[in-house]
């Protein structure tokens, strides 16, 4: 038999009412509406409102009520199979107004974009939970504001989105334009474009025959910019005059020593350090992987610490003193990469000086490459947050000629051992 009930989650005032609908063992869907309450005028026990005395609270119960009757009557019309989580949505639309009985969502891509936003509060995450991210989100209104720009007059439907689609996307966007976008930029939109689609499809909205068999592959990079420990060196060695570049090189040196992206570097404080079994450490819970990091401050990083902690900057202030920083460095290397041409402009690809394609970026990478062969890979891997072996080594500045060199002076480090063992042996024979 199917049931609705309703719940509160949470103590803040208001809190959302949540909605169950569920049916023996053929479903059990959760959906977050738009009606709040006080927590303290609910029973979660009793699933429903516990005060009578106010009108408010008694329109509410009874709006609750209506509502639930309305998704069983029309659950009895409808097909099982029909019923999923955006059904229960569109019956909470219907009874509210915002929709009527039989009206199909629209096929325009910009339209189902938008339904993707709206909707992020009720939708699967990647972690297994309920509610995008304030991060996905955030992609899903960039894509929205790059495609309404990209199609111009034209009114792109979901249809539309095919292979050969996807492949002038990529091409017009990454070498037609005079300043094209990074490669990086356009497969992650076309990906999100691609992802988009699928879904219109759960909605009975007609899509390509090829658009299920289309994968956007990350493009390789040219270059992966990182810092050696010879130019850590010269940066720690320089003679920075004002606070802002001193305080910066702090920064810098400090996330080249812990990995981490710029949105867990740049927030820490003092607060963040605690003391196990003697050591200090510096211990925190990443923000895109919600992991909990400890890393001990030792050796450079107590170095650079032990006149203080450096105060919190913004990642604008941060990447334009890096710049500085790396030219008083003389960090002229040629690199290929991207330098901005201006506010919301797409960067300009090219060869420039190592100096001028700093940034915060660069703190992990460094990290990540100049550890690699020294920590083992797990351990590595968990600080800097990678989930795959692959991603991890498409990420470090490790060339070909930096693996031999590793490998070498691993079996030479083999053969000595070997040789001592063979002469604490004979040695032994000689004492017996």
């Amino acid at each position: 038999m199917a049931t609705v009930n309703y719940l509160v989650r949470g103590n803040s005032n208001p809190t959302n009412i949540t909605l169950r609908f569920r049916h023996s063992n053929k479903f059990d869907i959760y959906c977050i509406t738009d009606y709040v309450i006080n927590p303290r005028y609910w029973s979660n026990s009793k699933k429903q409102v516990t005060s009578k005395g106010d009108v408010d609270l008694n329109n509410l119960q009874s709006n609750l009520d209506n509502l639930k009757n309305a998704i069983v009557k029309e659950f009895n019309n409808t097909e099982i199979h029909k019923v999923n989580r955006n059904w229960i949505l569109d019956q909470i639309k219907i009874f509210k107004g915002e929709k009527t009985r039989g009206q199909k969502r629209s096929d325009l891509v910009t339209d189902y974009i938008q339904h993707v936003i709206d909707t992020a509060p009720i939708r699967k995450n990647q972690k297994g939970g309920v509610g995008l991210s304030e991060r996905r989100v955030k992609g899903y209104k960039t894509l929205l504001t790059f495609i309404t720009n990209y199609q111009k007059d034209n009114n792109l439907r979901v249809k539309d989105v095919d292979r050969e689609f996807i492949n002038e996307f990529l091409y017009f966007n990454t070498v037609s334009l005079k300043k094209p976008y990074a490669p990086s930029y356009i497969h992650k939109l076309a990906g999100d474009l691609v992802t988009v689609c699928k879904d219109a499809a759960m909605h009975n909205i007609e899509i390509s025959n090829n658009l299920l068999g289309i994968k956007i592959s990350k493009p390789k990079k040219d270059t992966i910019l990182f810092l050696n420990d010879d130019e850590l060196e010269k940066i720690e060695n320089l003679e920075l005059k004002t606070e802002g570049l001193i305080n910066a090189r702090k920064w810098l040196i400090l996330g080249c020593h812990i990995g981490q992206r710029q949105s867990d570097l740049l927030v820490r404080t003092e607060k963040d350090f605690i003391y196990r079994n003697g050591y200090k450490l510096l211990e925190f819970k990443q923000k895109k992987m919600p992991v909990v990091v400890t890393i001990p401050t030792v050796g450079i990083i107590e170095k650079i610490l032990k006149d203080g902690f450096p105060y919190q900057i913004t990642s604008q202030i941060f990447n334009s003193h890096l710049k500085t920083i790396g030219e008083k460095a003389q960090l002229n290397e040629l690199c290929y990469g991207g330098i901005s041409t201006g506010k919301h402009q797409p960067l300009k690809y090219g060869t420039y000086p190592k100096y001028k394609l700093l940034a915060s970026h660069v703190c992990r990478r460094s990290f990540a490459s100049n550890y690699y062969g020294e920590m083992p890979l797990h351990l590595l891997m968990h600080i800097t947050g990678h989930k795959s072996q692959k991603t991890f080594f498409n990420y470090i500045g490790t060339t070909a000629a930096n693996y031999s060199q590793q490998i070498a002076e691993h079996f030479i480090s083999i053969e000595k051992k070997a040789i001592a063992k063979k002469g604490n042996t004979q040695l032994l024979k000689i004492a017996k």
